[in-house]
């Protein structure tokens, strides 16, 4: 027995860039309801955004915050994941370390050195409506963070690749997203889709789980590295970002979430 899993990016390639609209993408979510196909929200976003965006679609299934740095599941969603913290109603499965930990990492980076930066914890609900075009009440949502910061680097590339070692010692990474770099962990999106392919397969042993992955930004490479059918939608501008290439990836013909909607169309076309 055959059974298709979503993952998608949401900001530039289910939502569009500007707007945060997934109108032109209505005709495949329609599908993908019709077929009981888990869609599995995947993005830098935090759990209170995604959350909301759930309830817009409709949907009620497991999501992937802050870029890989945890797994957020529905109450009993697989019935074994007691123990595990709950935050807005929500198992919480970490991959990284805490929002709070990163934090004292950072604080203690800036008293060492003078270089010049600023994460969400640092400026204003204004500001994040400013750089992100976001209504207030989304930016507060945005600001609500588990484990990631969103950081604005505002100094030169020597003194950048001297703070990326000072991460490192750490063990923390920047990700570079597609608007700001993210700073977390050692996990991935595509760490978290294995991660969530596990729970998956522990509770479908014999079910045979086909892939897809939907993405616009170099965050998004390492989960379509895992899944059986990577796609990459048009950046705003038109384009596509570089891939490895050794990912087959499919080109879809489309900005954002046009590019989304005619992809998941054709590869849902025989399902």
């Amino acid at each position: 027995m055959n059974r298709y899993i979503i993952f998608t990016d949401l900001d530039a390639t289910l939502l569009d860039h500007d707007s945060y609209s997934f109108e032109a993408a209505i005709p495949a979510l329609n599908v993908i309801k019709e077929k009981e196909i888990p869609l599995i929200l995947t993005s830098s976003k935090s759990l209170a955004e995604i959350a909301e965006v759930q309830n817009e679609l409709g949907i009620q299934h497991p999501f992937i915050v802050e870029n890989g740095g945890a797994i957020c599941l529905p109450h009993e969603y697989f019935k074994l994941e007691e123990g595990l913290p709950i935050v807005n109603g929500f198992r919480i499965k970490f991959l990284g370390p805490s929002y709070k930990e990163i934090l004292q990492d950072l604080s203690e980076i800036k008293q060492k050195t003078s270089f010049r930066f600023k994460g969400f914890n640092d400026i204003s609900l204004e500001e994040i409506i400013s750089l992100t075009n976001l209504t207030r009440e989304k930016a507060k949502k945005a600001k609500t963070r588990l484990c990631s910061e969103p950081l604005i680097w505002d100094d030169t590339e020597e003194n950048f690749y001297e703070f990326k070692i000072l991460l490192k010692e750490k063990e923390l990474k920047l990700l570079k997203g597609g608007r700001f770099y993210h700073l977390m962990g050692y996990t991935d999106k595509g760490n978290a889709v294995r991660e969530l392919m596990i729970l998956y397969k522990n509770k479908f042993p014999y079910v045979q789980f086909k892939t897809i992955g939907i993405g616009d930004s170099p965050n998004d490479i390492e989960m379509l590295r895992e899944v059986n059918f990577p796609v990459l939608v048009q950046r705003p501008d038109g384009s596509y970002i570089d891939i490895p290439a050794e990912i087959e990836v499919i080109l879809a013909d489309g900005i954002g979430p046009k590019g989304w909607n005619s992809a998941v169309l054709q590869l849902l076309s025989n399902v």
